[in-house]
């Protein structure tokens, strides 16, 4: 008989509405307007009532606008639900997403109802899920995603602010997580003055422990800091959690394996015997993946995503090698072999005590006795039957009044067989070079400094800088992605999971990697080329893209999507790879794609002769919207397309296609201006065939001019254009009444319907980057501290789950869960701090646009080839850049970009002066360029001064 449990799911989403919210509208009737917030198919949802006891049959009748319900009003008995309250399963509502209202009847009124919830798998409540969400409301909002530890590609699980892990990912489950371990924690024991105490490290009671009074919580990817003090306690414990991230170093990059140091310091005025433990759930066997009928792309009644459990045969043991020690976590033979393998838990103190086959559920006085005796009990059993079971490590040290000890653990998983959708075993990178657990926690015990060294540095630059710190952190922590939603194969394919949860394991989505690829292009650019590959080989025979490289696999074939904006956007990230890079075996691959993907693909979706593609319906990457005829959007990247190849053209001395770039942008400039400028702002589209426009501003309408300068492309529309749009972009679409940016607003500046979201990443760029770039650094700067109080204040530091959908009036998260265009913002600041590198040219732009609040400036420049330090003085008289660290040879400067500030630029390289040549300046590009002979990889300064 099959030990494994499997269940389906779709996108868990649950909406509670407490009694005040139900509005009277009379005759014994009241009413809410619902968010059913999950995919844009049709599912099911349930509605369920919690009532006071002896209240069951106090609604009478529901009624959902615009579908059908049948109502059940049945009672049922739900796990830890409290005294004096009741379910009520009301019934099943089958919708799309959408707000609708939903009314109740109760002849007696509301008084006993608690609140209303609607959710989509009832296993949240039978549970016990949904009333423990609701008792940690007294409390404030439970953390719901915390800072991942884990390898690209390899699975993370993450450190919340409360002490407690959550969306683990480690068994190659991306789509499906463990949402929360109250098994896996740190606990501490102190002795002092005769008296044992202890505590665990988390913000709540669990398993006989007490919490600490308080937790401090610093969340700076791929870092993660909890402090814990107590007044009654005589110990403070500060863990410091890290992931491997390193930028180029692919191979620690990828480490399964969470980092950990715990400083323990005793009160001043008592010595102390602290005893510290971490103990670490047996997650084996437990898994998902993609319903198998996925592929065949239905509407999934019984869910997107298939998970289960088989946790029969996991069992711990003791772990020793040489200058380490620890668990062993192993799972027998599976039967879902994608979630077997290895873990080990160690460290290289001396292990005081050990605790193996722990039965989590059972209250067996574990850690009363661990307090009690400052030791773990050994072996509570063999391997589990089914039952969650655990394992844990403790190291005793003594402590004078005020003396710290640090204690380093490792965390490593070893889980080689990964697939998602029937088809190859992809593995994992990490099994090239490791063949086991015990392997990786050998490494990262050996190396673990410089491991923690290397993932500290970036995080460190931005915080030495003068940026504020919320933007610093946020450019850290937008980074997030790398470790949550990121596949990378052991063949060594990368590829990005478009939002895992919620979109049923779309691959690649080239739409939204024009946004979200930037931190990859400027710190792993080999895994940014490795995905840019798997499009433009998988291109149709007239160039068109694939919108995703599969949906739970990366093997789709020339599945080409009507979207134009798809084309446009490899042919803009394929310059920006190779001005980055130089890869010239890249670009001479994918030129003649691009080419197809243009002219023949895109411009034959022209059907109005303007030199612009026309689309009907959703048409391009802001799907949840229609639009008609030309759309301000496809005509701006289509124009900074046409540029990108006509900048490729001119480089390999492809003349016609460079002269036939030039007419095709101008036509298509023309066109777009007589059909959409208003004298304002672009309008959102214009239907040649109905003479009918849409009226409204769309945040996207200039995103083009974006791209055209970040790769030194010169004007698409011209800045008397591109500054009075983005003026009406931030009074209609981002007004001081708005929370959070509409991405199309009403002439008055309202919301066109209530559907209408925000886009967070997107809103970085075209609201913040762009604005910047054009002159408008405070008003950019506004922006990006705004959008920042989103997920952080409103949102309850929800930063290491950032969605897609925001609510343009309220500011709450909406769809699009652990979305991949997270690190958009590093475009905005690369934007801020304006540089430029174009390697194969050799020109070097250093064009900062920072507000006068942020000068005088001291920050990083990331490249690939090189980072570095760029100093900016307040006066416009001097900046200084200092190279920091290399990873590339060739990095020959033969033209330098500066701003046009008063009087002559003076060029010393360590000291000495550079001559410069002045160039013809180009009325179409903000600077002034000198030709000049510099070699970075020789040369340490550049100091830069007017006179």
């Amino acid at each position: 008989m099959s030990n494994i449990t499997r269940w389906n799911e779709c996108e868990d989403w649950v909406e509670f509405y407490s009694q005040r919210q139900l509005a009277s509208i009379g005759h014994d009737r009241y009413q809410v307007l619902a968010n059913f917030g999950g995919p844009g198919a049709c599912v099911t949802y349930h509605l369920y009532a919690r009532v006071q006891e002896g209240m069951e049959r106090l609604i009478t009748g529901v009624d959902v606008e615009g579908v059908a319900f049948d109502p059940v009003f049945r009672v049922q008995d739900v796990p830890g639900t409290p005294a004096g309250f009741r379910w009520v399963y009301l019934g099943p509502i089958e919708t799309s997403r959408s707000y609708r209202q939903i009314t109740i009847t109760a002849p007696r009124g509301l008084n006993g109802l608690d609140r209303l919830v609607t959710l989509q798998v009832m296993q949240r409540l039978s549970s016990g899920e949904i009333e423990r969400r609701i008792a940690h409301e007294r409390s404030g909002a439970e953390p719901v995603s915390g800072v991942p530890l884990g390898g690209v590609g390899a699975g993370k699980l993450e450190f919340c602010r409360d002490g407690i892990f959550r969306n683990i990912t480690i068994n190659g489950n991306i789509d499906t997580p463990i949402w929360r371990s109250e098994d896996t924690f740190f606990a501490v024991r102190a002795e002092s003055n005769g008296r044992a105490s202890g505590r665990i490290i988390a913000s709540e009671p669990l398993h006989g422990l007490s919490p600490m009074q308080r937790l401090d919580y610093d969340g700076c990817y791929p870092l993660a800091t909890l402090h814990a003090t107590d007044d009654d306690f005589p110990l403070s414990v500060e863990v410091r959690a890290a992931a491997s991230i390193i930028p180029r170093n692919i191979k620690d990059s990828a480490l399964p394996l969470a980092l950990f140091t715990v400083r323990i310091t005793a009160d001043s005025g008592h010595a102390a015997n602290a005893t510290l433990a971490i103990c670490t759930e047996n997650f084996l066997g437990c898994g998902g993946s993609l319903a198998p009928s996925l592929t065949e792309r239905h509407v999934f009644d019984e869910g997107y995503y298939e998970c289960w459990e088989e946790r029969a045969g996991n069992h711990e043991s003791a772990w020793e090698q040489p200058g380490a020690a620890g668990i062993c976590f192993e799972g027998g033979n599976k039967e879902e072999i994608r979630s077997n393998g290895q873990y080990i838990l160690a460290t290289d103190s001396p292990v005081s005590s050990r605790l193996t086959g722990w039965r989590c559920a059972q209250d067996d006085g574990v850690w009363r006795q661990f307090i009690n005796a400052g030791v773990l009990p050994g072996s509570l059993g063999g391997a589990s039957s089914g039952e969650q079971t655990a394992g844990a490590v403790a190291v005793q040290v003594d402590l004078q009044p005020g003396e710290s000890r640090e204690i380093r653990f490792v965390f490593a998983w070893y889980v080689p067989h990964f697939w998602q959708a029937p088809g190859p075993d992809y593995g994992h990178y990490y099994t090239r070079d490791f063949s086991s657990a015990a392997e990786v926690a050998q490494y990262g015990l050996q190396h673990f400094h410089r491991l923690v060294a290397g993932a500290s540095e970036v995080p460190a630059l931005l915080a030495d800088s003068t940026l504020p710190a919320w933007l610093a952190r946020t450019l850290a922590n937008d980074a997030y992605t790398f470790s949550t939603v990121t596949w990378f194969t052991k063949d060594g394919r990368f590829a990005v999971n478009e939002g895992p949860t919620h979109m049923f394991g779309c691959m690649g989505t080239l739409d939204q990697k024009l946004y979200g690829s930037h931190y990859y292009s400027l710190f792993y650019p080999e895994l940014d080329r490795t995905e840019l590959l798997g499009f433009a080989r998988t291109a149709g025979p007239r160039g068109g893209m694939q919108h995703d490289l599969g949906y739970g696999h990366l093997e789709q074939q020339g599945k080409e999507t009507g979207w134009p904006d798809l084309t446009s956007s490899i042919t803009i990230l394929s310059l920006k790879h190779y001005q980055l890079t130089g890869d010239q075996t890249y670009i001479d691959e994918v030129y003649p794609t691009l080419i197809r993907g243009l002219f023949d693909y895109q411009l034959g979706m022209d059907t109005d002769g303007d030199g612009i593609a026309n689309i009907s319906g959703v048409g391009n990457t802001f799907d949840a919207e229609r639009f008609e005829g030309t759309s301000s959007y496809i005509a701006t990247v289509w124009l900074a397309a046409l540029k990108a190849l006509e900048d490729l053209a001119e480089r390999r001395g492809d003349d016609a296609t460079a002269i036939r770039c030039r007419e095709i942008f101008s036509k298509a400039r023309d066109n777009a201006i007589k059909q959409l400028w208003n004298g304002c702002y672009f309008a959102n589209y214009y239907d040649s065939t109905t003479g009918i426009a849409s009226p409204n501003c769309h945040f996207s309408q200039v995103a083009g001019e974006f791209f055209a300068r970040l790769c030194n492309l010169g004007p698409l529309y011209g800045d008397h254009y591109v500054r009075k749009a983005l003026l009406n972009m931030l009074r209609l679409n981002y007004h001081q009444d708005l929370v959070f940016p509409t991405n199309e607003a009403t002439p008055e500046g309202n919301m066109p319907v209530r559907t209408m979201w925000g886009w967070l990443p997107h809103a970085r760029v075209y609201l913040a980057g762009t604005p910047i770039l054009f002159g408008m650094a405070e008003q950019g700067l506004n922006v990006l501290e705004r959008l920042d109080r989103v997920p952080g204040e409103l949102n309850n530091e929800n930063r290491w789950d950032s969605r897609l959908f925001y609510e343009p009036d309220t500011g709450r998260e909406h769809w699009g869960r652990f979305y991949m265009t997270a690190p958009a913002t590093w475009y905005a600041y690369q934007a801020l701090v304006g540089y430029f590198w174009d390697q194969p040219k050799g020109i070097l732009g250093l064009m900062p646009h920072l507000p006068k609040n942020l000068l005088p400036f001291g920050g990083p420049i990331f490249l690939p080839g090189f980072w570095a330090w760029l100093e900016v003085d307040d006066g416009h008289q001097q900046m200084r850049l200092h190279i920091l660290k290399r990873f590339e040879h060739n990095l020959q400067v033969n033209t330098l970009r500066v701003p046009a500030y008063p009087g002559t630029p003076l060029v010393e390289a360590d000291g000495a002066a550079i001559a410069l040549q002045h160039q013809t300046c180009d009325p179409d590009r903000e600077g002034e360029t000198y030709a000049c002979a510099l070699d970075l990889e020789t040369v340490d300064e550049l100091h830069i001064t007017w006179r």
